[in-house]
Formats: C-alpha cells, sequence, structure tokens
C-alpha cells in the first residue's frame, strides 16, 4: 500500500484551481504535467498572488478557460526536460516568463521581444493555460529563464508579473 500510495503521489500534485467566475478557488489534487518537445518542467520553489486573481475570482476577468491552476508569477528549478532541450537544464534555477507567444507574429520575432503583444498567443500562465499555485508546472524552454543564484525565488517570482507587465 505505501508503495503504491507513494507512486500516486510522485504522479500528482496539489494545485490552486480555478472552476468559473464567482466561485471561490479550490485546492485540489491533479497529475503532475509532463514536458513535451521544447519544454520544461519546473518544480516552483516560490510562487506569488497578484490582484489578477481577486479579478478572477469575482467574474471581473473571465477568459472562458476552467478549471485552471492559477499563478503567473513563478521561480523555481528546471526538474525534466522534453525532447529537444538540453538535458544540461535539469537543476537550473529559473523564473517563468508567462506569456507564451504564437512565434511567428511581428511582435514575436522583434529583436527585443513583445509576445506580450501577441494576437495569438498560445497560452499564459495562470490565464489559459496552467500555471505556478502548484508544485510543478510545464512552460517553453524559452519561458524559464536563468536565475542568478544570489536572487532569492520569493524575490523573483513577482518579477514575472510586475516587472514585466511595466516594461
Amino acid at each position: 500500500f505505501s508503495a503504491l500510495t507513494s507512486l500516486v503521489a510522485m504522479q500528482t500534485m496539489r494545485a490552486v484551481r480555478y472552476h468559473g467566475p464567482g466561485q471561490p478557488f479550490t485546492l485540489d489534487t491533479v497529475p503532475v504535467p509532463q514536458p513535451a518537445a521544447g519544454e520544461v518542467l519546473v518544480e516552483v520553489k516560490a510562487a506569488a498572488l497578484c490582484h489578477t486573481e481577486l479579478h478572477f475570482m469575482d467574474g471581473t476577468l473571465n477568459l472562458g478557460k476552467a478549471p485552471i491552476t492559477m499563478g503567473h508569477e513563478a521561480a523555481g528549478v528546471i526538474a525534466a526536460v522534453g525532447p529537444g532541450v538540453d538535458g544540461g537544464r535539469v537543476g537550473e534555477r529559473v523564473i517563468v516568463y508567462y506569456y507564451q507567444g504564437c512565434g511567428t507574429c511581428r511582435y514575436c520575432v522583434h529583436p527585443e521581444g513583445h509576445q506580450q503583444l501577441c494576437g495569438a498567443l498560445k497560452g499564459q500562465h495562470g490565464f489559459v493555460s496552467d500555471g505556478g499555485l502548484a508544485k510543478y508546472l510545464v512552460t517553453p524552454a524559452g519561458n524559464a529563464l536563468a536565475l542568478p543564484p544570489a536572487v532569492p525565488f520569493e524575490t523573483a517570482a513577482p518579477i514575472g508579473c510586475g516587472v514585466t507587465t511595466a516594461v
């Protein structure tokens, strides 16, 4: 029984989930996501809350996607990589950039990167794709940005939104 419990525990995790406007967030057990080609699995070490989550709860912001794991501000360590990603990234400290642009529009290919203006987002952690209020999240490898050792995870997590949306 304990071996089976351990196996299940490794395949599932707890996540703060949104189930629709006007409903409280719930702490649900969900499968641990697995990275596909070009993606990494990040073990979340710190996540921050933004006023945006309150907008989801009160119905001010409803993107029509539920249930979903909340959290667009996260930092952690790469725990696994999908095909096509350098295995040397496992163990790398990262902050997660939450916009996942289409990769082809003028904003996505801009030399300075302006994915936040993309009109055809493939994902957006905590908005239309699962976010970081969980033990793990999957993100494109290019969205896992190196975090210097001197920067604590707790300091880095809110940078993913609070700083990038001001740029």
